[in-house]
């Protein structure tokens, strides 16, 4: 632990957390990070900040995610919670930190579709899709499934948190496909899709699951082509099914599809890569 003078004002503290985390943030992020400490630590909002003593500070807080950012852990499992669509989802080292690119799929979602019975997120992890589509769809019965325990335990637990009664969870393996499921009108999936060769971050690499990272290099579509063949028969009547894709990848995932009669739209992310897939039987 660092020995830290307690008597620091603010401002000192403030470059003294900027000198100690310069080495594994960017400037942008240690601003964003360090308010984010702020709002966690000190219950501190933005605009409290000229009114904050910091010698009433959490020291051994503050020392202590400090020295995990060294490491590159990242900020949300630090905290054990990250923001999707302004909801707090508990996240740890099972599942996958849930990314704005994601929220702009489910928003997707939400802007196609029209009162479902029946929806599946596969591979569902924190549940931040399945939970989000659940309370935006109150009257539809939601489903996440994922092959982790630790995942699902996670997703129960914030399904609970976050009050969405209309969702469940299931053990399911889309690569085996034993067993059939429902009939779905949405089929929803951010599914595995980086190549083990692929450079990472450390803060990705060292953390997250690589159980929902990676797939084989000789085979970048394995669970697009596997959630194709289970949405061809669990897709119901004029359903829809969407995927979030790695850009590098989306074209391929597209023809496949629309080599097996599906009616594809591809959609660019804000930062304008080709991410997000719609499918409807053409």
């Amino acid at each position: 632990m660092y020995v830290v003078n307690i008597l620091m004002n603010k401002h000192q503290f403030k470059s003294w957390f900027f000198d100690e985390t310069a080495q594994v943030l960017a400037d942008g992020e240690q601003e964003e990070i360090f308010k984010m400490l702020l709002e966690a630590y000190e219950d501190l909002q933005p605009l409290d900040w000229m009114d904050w003593n910091a010698e009433g500070r959490d020291e051994l807080k503050w020392q202590k995610a400090i020295a995990e950012l060294k490491t590159h852990k990242p900020i949300q499992q630090i905290l054990g919670h990250a923001y999707f669509f302004e909801k707090a989802y508990s996240v740890n080292e099972h599942v996958l930190i849930p990314r704005p690119e994601t929220e702009e799929l489910v928003q997707w979602i939400k802007d196609e579709i029209q009162q479902p019975s029946q929806i599946i997120d596969i591979g569902t992890g924190s549940a931040c899709i399945a939970i989000e589509l659940a309370l935006h769809f109150p009257k539809a019965q939601v489903l996440g499934v994922d092959i982790s325990n630790e995942a699902l335990e996670l997703a129960a637990q914030n399904a609970q948190a976050l009050e969405a009664t209309n969702v469940s969870f299931e053990q399911y393996d889309i690569l085996e496909q034993e067993k059939a499921l429902a009939s779905f009108d949405v089929i929803v999936s951010n599914p595995p899709y980086i190549c083990k060769d692929e450079a990472l971050e450390n803060r990705v690499l060292d953390y997250e699951p690589h159980l929902a990272l990676f797939v084989s290099n000789d085979d970048p579509l394995q669970f697009y082509k596997a959630i194709e063949k289970f949405a061809s028969r669990s897709l119901a009547n004029e359903g829809k099914l969407f995927f979030e894709c790695h850009a590098d990848h989306a074209r391929d995932v597209a023809a496949y599809l629309e080599e097996r009669a599906w009616k594809v739209v591809l959609k660019r992310d804000i930062y304008t890569k080709e991410r997000m897939i719609k499918a409807i039987r053409d």
